[in-house]
């Protein structure tokens, strides 16, 4: 199986992604912020990355994420993917799942429309991802307007509520076959 779990920063991505990957038995999750906070270490590398445009730093980001999944699913285990994927990214994650002939494909989008609960996220998390920063109000304010959520997307969850991240994934996975 590969799920993709996707949203604007604060919105509750990575604590549903890995509950996920713990209810398919602690498979693999794959998060954006993670790959690409292991090529800051080398600076020649960074400074490329850095000279990219937003849409090709985006792109290799998630390339980089699809080359994991992909030997991932090849040994037949489950992915899960956790990133502000848009309709590209969405569509290039099916086309891996169908190459790759994953038995299910399922991509929810999380939505936190509150301003003040995402505010009180940003101000209360620590994530320590060694080399990486932790994002501020205004980074992800900048991404809240200019996110619109995917249409595509199997699922569409609103988490201003804080709504339980296992019994979310239990759900889901419950409905598989009706997503």
């Amino acid at each position: 199986m590969l799920v993709l779990v996707t949203g604007t920063p604060a919105a509750g991505k990575t604590t549903l992604a890995e509950a996920i990957a713990r209810h398919l038995g602690g498979c693999t999750v794959v998060g954006w912020d993670w790959v690409m906070a292991s090529l800051t270490q080398y600076p020649t590398v960074q400074a490329a990355v850095s000279s990219l445009d937003w849409q090709k730093h985006r792109r290799l980001g998630w390339s980089l994420m699809w080359s994991v999944a992909e030997e991932q699913l090849r040994n037949g285990r489950s992915v899960v993917l956790d990133g502000v994927a848009r309709e590209p990214e969405i569509e290039e994650t099916r086309t891996l799942a169908s190459r790759t002939l994953a038995a299910h494909c399922l991509v929810v989008a999380l939505e936190c429309r509150s301003e003040k609960r995402a505010r009180q996220r940003v101000a209360g998390r620590r994530r320590d991802i060694p080399g990486w920063h932790e994002l501020t109000w205004e980074q992800v304010d900048r991404s809240r307007r200019s996110w619109a959520t995917p249409k595509t997307a199997d699922r569409v969850i609103e988490t201003s509520n804080d709504p339980d991240p296992d019994e979310v994934a239990r759900e889901l996975l419950g409905r598989i076959g009706e997503l």
